[in-house]
């Protein structure tokens, strides 16, 4: 054995020096590009495995929330710990014909699931027809905005009197877009809190 080792001295140093350059290399890997999951997550999804909410449990929420005829769709989301479901109804959908929504989610949920994971309900509408309006009186209003700075005093009052009333328009037309609503529910809460979701700008 150790003449074969030593009449292949080079073959085998570099055998040797490969297998150690490998494991360097992987330990330098894992250190500069950690799990994904880890690297955003930190610690806190230690435990996840065990109470994982399934492709099937997210498929079946889907689909029960979809056999509602004013639902147009329904998209569930897993990310880190928090379960989003994205259901989109038409412009006519009431607040009240949503509320049991939530509880549909979470009686696709064991208990451990719903003690691990905080779930989000996000609720949207089309606005096939406000939408267009918003849009036209919030370019109203901008021409009437930069109509006032250039004016001179005499059209001010005016010009003045046309903002108001283009203002009063664009309020009129956001009072009447209640949606998108949120409920959302802490994993160490019991309930949902609804809230207005402000991050569209309605």
């Amino acid at each position: 054995m150790l003449e074969i080792i030593k009449k292949n001295k080079y073959t085998v140093l570099f055998i040797v020096l490969f297998i150690v350059l490998v494991i360097v290399g992987y330990q330098a890997y894992s250190i500069l590009v950690p799990n994904e999951n880890r690297a955003v997550y930190g610690d806190r999804l230690d435990g996840i495995d065990e109470v994982m909410i399934t492709s099937d449990q997210m498929t079946s929420i889907n689909n029960e929330i979809k056999t509602n005829t004013f639902v147009i769709d329904c998209v569930s989301d897993l990310k880190g710990k928090i379960l989003y479901v994205t259901v989109t109804v038409t412009d006519d959908t009431s607040v009240d014909s949503i509320r049991s929504f939530p509880d549909v989610v979470l009686s696709k949920l064991d208990d451990a699931q719903k003690a691990y994971f905080d779930v989000q309900v996000i609720f949207t509408k089309p606005y096939t027809e406000l939408l267009p309006q918003l849009e036209a009186a919030q370019k109203k209003v901008d021409d009437l905005e930069d109509q006032l700075a250039s004016a001179t005093a005499e059209e001010k009052t005016s010009v003045q009197a046309s903002l108001d009333a283009a203002n009063s328009e664009l309020q009129a037309i956001e009072d009447q877009m209640s949606f998108p609503l949120i409920a959302y529910k802490n994993a160490k809460s019991e309930t949902f809190s609804w809230t207005k979701d402000r991050g569209n700008g309605q």
